[in-house]
């Protein structure tokens, strides 16, 4: 999936606004989880995503491997959650100037 910035912006307000909506215990879960993540804890970090990210990733189609992002700079906020929340983004840019160069 190729995104800019505003897109995976778009996607993790997203994200956040419907654990906002679900409850206490479910928002706790969710920040739990993505305090095991950070972490990287080796047994509970493939628990947690199996049970509390897959509802996430399925909202995708499941399947999304690597996502690319591209136009700007991405937030490190942003590429952080999404990294541990839903899928590896990649940042990519074309400078104009380096591409004008070998006009």
């Amino acid at each position: 999936m190729v995104g800019v910035p505003a897109v995976w912006e778009l996607i993790r307000k997203g994200i956040l606004a419907q654990v906002n909506r679900s409850g206490a215990i479910r928002k706790s879960m969710f920040n739990g989880a993505m305090t095991v993540k950070k972490a990287n804890v080796p047994v509970l970090k493939n628990v947690v995503d199996s049970v509390v990210f897959a509802k996430i990733r399925q909202a995708t189609g499941g399947r999304l491997r690597v996502a690319l992002s591209g136009g700007a700079a991405l937030s490190r906020e942003t590429q952080e959650f999404l990294n541990l929340a839903l899928v590896t983004i990649i940042q990519g840019m074309v400078v104009a100037s380096f591409a004008d160069s070998w006009a």
